[in-house]
C-alpha cells in the first residue's frame, strides 16, 4: 500500500474473492476444518488492511481473543 502498487480497496476486493471462492468451493476433499483453517490468513490479512485503512495496527493476540491471557514482555517473549 505505502508504494502505491496496490489499494487497499483493491487488496480488499482480491482477497474477499478468494474468501469467497473458498466458501463456496465445491471440493469435496477440504474438511469443514481445513476450509475454516485455509479460510483464516485471509481473514486476518483483511483485518489488517482494514485496520490499515484507518491508520491503526492490528494486535495478532486481539484477532485471536488471547490479548488479556498472555504477558508479552519488551522483548516480545511470553511470560
Amino acid at each position: 500500500m505505502q508504494k502505491g502498487i496496490l489499494s487497499h480497496s483493491d487488496l480488499s476486493a482480491a482477497l474477499g474473492e478468494a474468501e469467497n471462492r473458498i466458501e463456496k468451493s465445491d471440493d469435496r476433499k477440504l474438511s469443514d476444518a481445513n476450509r475454516a483453517a485455509t479460510i483464516f490468513p485471509i481473514r486476518v490479512l483483511l483485518l489488517a488492511n482494514q485496520a490499515s485503512q484507518s491508520g491503526r495496527k492490528l494486535s495478532i493476540f486481539r484477532v485471536c481473543g488471547i490479548g488479556s491471557e498472555i504477558d508479552i514482555d519488551a522483548s516480545g517473549a511470553g511470560k
